[in-house]
């Protein structure tokens, strides 16, 4: 199995719609090459957000991970980033079963798994927590069942 695309919107430097940021890779090995401030770090970071990372660091959304078009502008109320996988093996279509999404292709039908990652700024007046926990969902529209820790730990 392998991310087939990458979908980032309200991320850093990442707006949403036709400001949102979308690759799409291809089986192997892939690198990011780019001027600075391009948005290659705000693409890794967002792949750990999703995925997790196994070493100590701990990645936190801050309210200034969310996008902001202008410097005097509201920042975005939610982050998106989606990732779709492809190339899934039989494994893989077990292990996350209840998760997957079937897609009607040229040639018949797909098996893919799409993740959706949300993280929401909390407007809440008075509230220390000015970022709610986010949410793992599946689904190619994100309103499939919610990921748990252990189903994220076999991505």
């Amino acid at each position: 199995m392998y991310i087939a695309e990458i979908r980032i919107e309200n991320f850093r430097l990442f707006g949403s719609g036709d400001r949102a940021f979308v690759l799409t890779l291809n089986p192997g090995l892939t690198a990011l090459v780019g001027e600075n401030d391009a948005g290659k770090t705000a693409i890794v970071d967002a792949l750990r957000l999703v995925l997790g990372t196994r070493d100590q660091d701990v990645l936190r959304v801050d309210p200034v991970d969310f996008h902001q078009v202008a410097p005097a502008a509201e920042r975005a109320d939610q982050i998106m980033i989606q990732l779709t996988f492809r190339g899934l093996t039989t494994a893989d279509r077990g292990a996350f079963l209840e998760f997957l999404t079937y897609e009607r292709t040229t040639v018949g039908v797909e098996t893919i798994l799409i993740i959706t990652w949300v993280a929401k700024r909390n407007v809440t007046e008075r509230s220390s927590r000015r970022v709610l926990p986010p949410e793992w969902r599946s689904g190619a529209k994100g309103d499939g069942p919610m990921l748990d820790l252990g189903t994220r730990s076999l991505l």
